[in-house]
């Protein structure tokens, strides 16, 4: 089980209104090849967001990225809030670094259905557009440091 939070504004200023405010549940089932924690892995995905994102500066190679989360064209020029639901299968590769470490490596690939509002990306800017998106694409990308509890 993945998550993650964000409540903060990064600049309350009225002119900029920099925020990446998001809630982010992803509960996965995985099969082990060959043993648990150790190797290969495929797993199936599900993932829920609620998000409230402004002014963020995406290089443009990344939007086709961040689509699953509401993107439509730049992120720096408007204010995108509302939510996201998905699901995929993931394929990932887990490594032993000692007792209790492991570092571990995803992919996941799914699809997303989004409902979000658009705003100007200043402080309580106008409402410019609503949209419902059905995106195919990541649903999963990481690489992380594992501590193992025995």
């Amino acid at each position: 089980l993945e998550g993650g939070y964000n409540p903060w504004t990064f600049n309350k200023d009225i002119e900029v209104n920099r925020k990446m405010k998001h809630f982010l549940v992803s509960p996965e089932v995985r099969y082990w090849f060959c043993e648990s924690f150790n190797g290969h892995f495929v797993g199936i995905n599900a993932n829920y967001t609620q998000f409230n994102l402004s002014a963020i500066p995406v290089p443009e190679m990344f939007y086709a990225l961040n689509k699953p989360a509401g993107f439509t064209g730049a992120a720096e020029n408007t204010r995108n809030q509302g939510w996201a639901a998905g699901a995929g299968i993931t394929y990932g590769y887990q490594w032993i670094l000692g007792k209790h470490w492991n570092l571990e490596a995803t992919l996941g690939l799914g699809y997303w259905y989004t409902v979000y509002d658009q705003y100007e990306n200043r402080k309580c800017g106008l409402f410019q557009d609503s949209a419902i998106k059905h995106v195919v694409g990541l649903t999963d990308l990481g690489l992380s440091f594992i501590y193992m509890i025995r």
